[in-house]
């Protein structure tokens, strides 16, 4: 298991790509840069929609894409832990994800 250093809740999704970016880079498994997007979600009567300002906002996600295929396993899970403003990110690995396909 690999973890991060603590993270700002809410922070940008360039901070979130800094934090994450280091067990991607250096993974044996991995060994790809990543891009991070930030998308703020919140409800319009019943359905969860993208909305524009933080302030409207009722949820929060990262979306991080590797660059490039892998040949293992990626992450089984990325639990985010609240410490205090901060959070402290983890991913684990697991041999029962799907890997990518080979690159051709």
């Amino acid at each position: 298991m690999t973890g991060s250093d603590k993270i700002k809740v809410g922070c940008s999704a360039s901070t979130m790509r800094a934090a994450l970016r280091k067990y991607y880079i250096y993974d044996k498994g991995i060994k790809s840069d990543i891009d991070v997007t930030k998308t703020y979600y919140g409800m319009n009567g019943t359905k969860e929609i993208v909305v524009a300002k933080k302030e409207n906002a009722t949820k929060l996600v990262y979306n991080v894409t590797v660059r490039k295929l892998i040949d293992g396993p990626s992450v089984s899970g990325i639990t985010v832990v609240k410490q205090g403003t901060k959070a402290k990110i983890t991913a684990k690995t697991s041999d029962l994800v799907q890997a990518s396909s080979k690159p051709v």
